[in-house]
């Protein structure tokens, strides 16, 4: 992935990031949801050729409405750098469907340490798409 990694003004894109990942989720019961999503994300600057290492570590639990695809939820976020610094940010959360294929995602951003994070707001559009039934013996 190519991405801007600083606001130097010389280019629209500075270098790379490389960002395997592990994710593990689990259903607590019928309504409650947990998920994990982990690993190291190194970058590369096209300038220099330095190369930042961080670690992400993300943790959410949703509440899934019953009979819906709603949920309401918390995701934490923390970033280890590569200097020992730990950014922590607390995301709250909500799905709502709002149409057959299309639901809307809606998080806040609460920083606990305001030196690399500010509070943020964002939203997702997620389409899917029907799913077909398969009928063998037809």
């Amino acid at each position: 992935m190519m991405v801007n990694v600083g606001n130097d003004g010389e280019r629209f894109v500075n270098g790379l990031v490389a960002n395997p990942f592990f994710v593990a989720a689990k259903r607590w019961g019928s309504n409650w949801h947990s998920l994990v999503y982990t690993g190291p994300r190194m970058l590369r600057h096209f300038g220099t050729h330095e190369w930042d290492f961080n670690y992400d570590i993300n943790v959410n639990a949703n509440y899934m409405i019953p009979g819906t695809r709603n949920f309401v939820g918390l995701e934490v976020n923390q970033v280890i750098r590569g200097t020992g610094d730990v950014d922590i940010t607390f995301r709250p959360q909500m799905r709502v469907g709002i149409a057959d294929n299309l639901i809307v995602g809606i998080a806040t951003g609460i920083p606990i340490f305001r030196e690399n994070e500010r509070m943020s707001s964002f939203i997702r559009l997620i389409y899917e798409p029907g799913h077909r039934h398969h009928h063998p013996h037809r």
